[in-house]
């Protein structure tokens, strides 16, 4: 399944693809640890990715996260995970 938390704003999301990227070993512990009963089952995050898009008055960051959920349907797990995360990005970029 994916999941996705969106930044908005206008700020330079240059700088914030760099540290997310730089620091993704620990989004991908952050996001496990949120989660620790579907790593024990062999599941857990696989891939952070970011994209920008642009809204109707300006642009937008999105931080996709996909997470093999095993045989769950998977929305807990996927809300469990980005509110987790969610928590570490706003120490990052108050």
């Amino acid at each position: 399944m994916r999941g996705q938390i969106v930044l908005t704003g206008r700020c330079d999301y240059r700088k914030i693809k760099e540290v997310i990227e730089a620091r993704k070993p620990e989004l991908v512990t952050c996001a496990n640890e949120s989660y620790p009963s579907i790593v024990k089952r062999g599941g857990g995050v696989r891939e952070i990715s970011t994209r920008e898009f642009m809204g109707s008055e300006h642009a937008y960051l999105s931080l996709d996260f996909l997470v093999d959920v095993k045989d769950a349907m998977g929305a807990n797990i996927i809300n469990s995970i980005l509110e987790g995360v969610a928590v570490r990005i706003k120490e990052w970029f108050p």
